[in-house]
């Protein structure tokens, strides 16, 4: 997500259908840039900082859908538990340690990316829409200093 202006305009949320889901091209190309997010952090000791903010950028819109817009539910905690994920391992980049992802860290990444797909291919374009914009603002919030405990900066 571009954190300087916002991705979709409030124009393109009405235009934007209110029934179906994103179209597949849309959603191939956005979930293509999160599965090699997720491949990176699975199998590099460094991975790049684009790769960590595509799979983050996935938790902060499954955030969003849930506990602000309530469109979806987590009542086995994978998001919960693959946010944590991403924040130990983040935080042990920052202090130059490899990436150490072991076998149920990367499985809690992947269920929580599997999450995501789910919604994109299931709730509207609307909706998808207006999450990401709700999703932005929240980040410029945090960036300008608004910050909730537990929020990482990538």
């Amino acid at each position: 997500m571009n954190k300087n202006k916002p991705t979709y305009s409030p124009f393109a949320v009405l235009l934007a259908d209110p029934v179906n889901p994103m179209p597949e091209a849309k959603r191939t190309y956005h979930m293509t840039k999160i599965y090699e997010g997720l491949d990176a952090l699975d199998t590099m000791l460094h991975p790049e900082i684009y790769h960590w903010q595509a799979v983050a950028d996935a938790a902060n819109m499954l955030e969003t859908l849930c506990n602000e817009l309530n469109l979806m539910d987590d009542p086995h905690g994978v998001i919960k538990d693959g946010m944590e994920v991403l924040a130990l391992s983040w935080k042990q980049k920052e202090n130059g340690i490899p990436n150490q992802l072991d076998h149920d860290d990367i499985t809690k990444l992947r269920l929580m990316v599997n999450s995501y797909m789910f919604a994109m291919e299931t709730l509207p374009e609307r909706a998808m829409i207006v999450a990401h914009r709700q999703t932005e603002k929240r980040i410029c919030k945090i960036l300008n200093g608004n910050k909730k405990e537990g929020d990482i900066i990538l």
